[in-house]
């Protein structure tokens, strides 16, 4: 941001010492301060220059900001207007909640990694000389943003094609088909409630996959089937939504999820009880009898 006028800072907040220089980026600059009638050191944010108009935007934010009582999030203590000096104090992070430098930066690296923030955010941990406390200042680096947005939905794709077996359009027209086995997987992966412990022994590992590979198996078998039965247009009235739909192995489960089965009796055999037009359809491209079912 611009140089500051340091003097205009000071001016702006007589009650106020202004110390050193903390930290700097694109949200502006923040000065350590000292609150001299109530013997409280601060942080002192000087925004970065805003269009004609923008300080009862920021005004408005500062007020919000104050409102959030949050262990993790500095409190505004006040928000100083003075022709192009707009100013926050905030509480310095660390005089309240962490002892020293160790411990905020301890802090800062947890919750960077349980957001997911790391290669954002850029911090600057220090300790006052004249105090000893820890101080904190950070901001999310705007071109690394910047850069991850453009990146974002793009995909590596990989594969043990050399190019001289395959160019690159040859490999896209391979991989087209991919979307149909990720569909097979996206409809079992999520169902799946396995405790941790359930896959630390190998053994029980080999065996849910096997039982997965199975269930993949039979659902590949069911949709292949209604679709070979499905007649010229391969679609079925009412399937998804009440509209004609092509068969797909999760929509056929979901219209044949309230079924039931009764199971044989004495010499009364198994059968589906009042099955709905929709899922007798169902049941008919599938082969199966609902008083005779297999």
């Amino acid at each position: 941001m611009p140089a500051v006028d340091r003097d205009s800072v000071i001016a702006a907040l007589p009650d106020y010492t202004v110390g050193r220089e903390l930290g700097a980026g694109g949200f502006g600059l923040v000065l350590s301060g000292y609150h001299r009638p109530l013997d409280r050191d601060v942080a002192i944010k000087v925004l970065s220059r805003r269009p004609r108009g923008a300080t009862e935007e920021l005004r408005g934010e500062g007020r919000l900001l104050s409102r959030l009582d949050h262990p993790h999030i500095a409190v505004v203590h006040d928000f100083v207007s003075r022709g192009d000096i707009h100013l926050l104090v905030m509480e310095l992070l660390g005089t309240r909640y962490y002892r020293d430098a160790a411990a905020v930066r301890t802090h800062v690296e947890k919750i960077s990694a349980e957001r997911g923030v790391r290669a954002w955010l850029r911090t600057h941990i220090d300790t006052d000389p004249g105090t000893g406390r820890p101080l904190l200042v950070w901001h999310f680096d705007e071109g690394a943003l910047e850069t991850a947005e453009k990146a974002d939905g793009w995909f590596a794709l990989l594969t043990n094609l050399t190019v001289e077996k395959a160019s690159a359009a040859e490999i896209f027209v391979k991989y087209k088909g991919q979307e149909a086995v990720e569909r097979r997987h996206s409809a079992f992966k999520g169902l799946l409630a396995v405790a941790p412990t359930f896959l630390e022994n190998t053994q029980r590992l080999h065996g849910l996959l096997h039982v997965v590979c199975l269930a993949l198996l039979l659902f590949s078998l069911i949709e292949r089937e209604a679709r070979r039965n499905a007649g010229p247009d391969g679609k079925v009235s009412g399937l998804y939504a009440r509209r004609p739909a092509r068969p797909t192995g999760r929509l056929i489960l979901e219209a044949l999820a309230d079924t039931r089965l009764v199971p044989a009796h004495n010499s009364q055999p198994a059968y589906i009880p009042r099955p709905t037009p929709l899922q007798q359809r169902v049941l008919d491209l599938l082969g199966v009898d609902p008083t005779k079912p297999p």
